[in-house]
């Protein structure tokens, strides 16, 4: 776009009321005097000429300012939208979701994604189905980190994403997905759905050796054998996911699978090694995972850690460190908006108080 033209888009819009602030790059911020202000000059623009002129400051934001479309592409995304441009409307939404999963920015995710999914409808029918698949996996993650893992939408999420992904033939796409109804299943105690979901993943992640997959499938694996009591098979398949993760090139696949899979395999290997008679190697992994937690600065991974941290203390009956524990992860989980951790957080806090007594 010609800076004549975008000068002559921000005249049209400083001439209906708004007011650019100087010292700001010109894509960006612009503010009303007063939000009557506002409305009103909004509403004296035509439909076709407010579109035109959101479209056309889409395109110059992507086009004379990176950084911006960069740290906020949620801004890039409301102009395509407004300006009924549906395909990098829907491109920008998904990638503002993204980045606000990265940030652990939830609540912001989940309002960015839905805006995505609900224009997907107008997108030709060779890219509807794959970019439909891109934000209903983010989708999945992020309803995970705020609802929890077996809450309803977040399973609809998931089984969506798996109708199209088989479908489009995705593979790339299947991994968390697969991932997402795995821990569906296990959370609600659906312990055989849960492992077949489990068989399959390790199956076709060998099969395609894909080694960020296999870790994950022995994480689950690892953590549904836990879950079943079937104590050796578990302590096999965590110390593979372990094994295998390197944490330079896997630290990432924690926005993907919700918790970082070291993390989780260390959590649950606590556990494991302490109903396996090992107290002293148990307590060391389960402090290495906190330790681990803290160092990736991922809050979903960090609350997940301290979760599985606070029961470890329970069941060795150390009330102060679960105490102390169960604390932080109430405050976390307050702060963050994280029910599914606040409530097993609240009721171990009351034991340790109780048993200080």
């Amino acid at each position: 776009m010609p800076e004549s033209d975008l000068q002559a888009g921000l005249d049209d819009l400083v001439g209906s009321g708004l007011v650019f602030r100087r010292g700001t790059p010109p894509q960006a911020t612009y503010s009303f005097k007063h939000a009557l202000v506002q409305d009103a000059a909004y509403a004296t623009l035509v439909r076709v000429k407010r579109q035109r002129l959101h479209a056309r400051i889409a395109a110059a934001i992507e086009q004379h300012f990176p950084e911006t479309m960069q740290a906020q592409p949620e801004l890039v995304a409301h102009h395509y939208t407004e300006g009924g441009l549906i395909e990098p409307a829907t491109e920008y939404w998904l990638k503002a979701g993204q980045r606000a999963i990265a940030r652990s920015a939830m609540a912001e995710a989940l309002a960015q994604l839905r805006n995505g999914l609900n224009l997907v409808a107008g997108l030709p029918e060779a890219d509807r189905r794959r970019r439909e698949l891109d934000l209903q996996v983010a989708l999945g993650v992020a309803l995970m980190a705020t609802q929890g893992w077996a809450s309803p939408e977040a399973g609809r999420a998931n089984a969506r994403a798996r109708e199209l992904c088989e479908q489009i033939g995705a593979t790339a796409q299947l991994w968390p997905v697969l991932y997402g109804q795995w821990v569906f299943h296990g959370v609600r105690a659906e312990h055989n759905a849960a492992r077949d979901v489990a068989d399959e993943f390790l199956r076709r992640a060998q099969d395609h050796q894909e080694t960020s997959a296999t870790i994950v499938a022995h994480r689950v694996s690892g953590t549904g054998a836990l879950w079943r009591g079937e104590i050796a098979a578990a302590r096999l398949h965590l110390e593979r996911t372990l094994a295998l993760y390197d944490p330079e090139r896997h630290r990432s696949l924690a926005f993907f699978y919700v918790q970082d899979p070291r993390v989780a395999a260390l959590s649950a290997l606590s556990w494991t090694l302490l109903a396996l008679g090992y107290p002293e190697q148990a307590l060391a992994r389960s402090r290495e995972a906190l330790d681990a937690a803290n160092d990736l600065n991922h809050l979903n991974t960090l609350a997940y850690a301290l979760l599985f941290a606070c029961l470890f203390e329970q069941y060795r009956r150390a009330a102060p460190e679960a105490r102390d524990r169960a604390e932080a992860l109430v405050e976390l989980s307050t702060e963050q908006g994280f029910p599914h951790f606040l409530a097993p957080a609240t009721v171990i806090r009351g034991w340790a108080l109780t048993e200080s007594r």
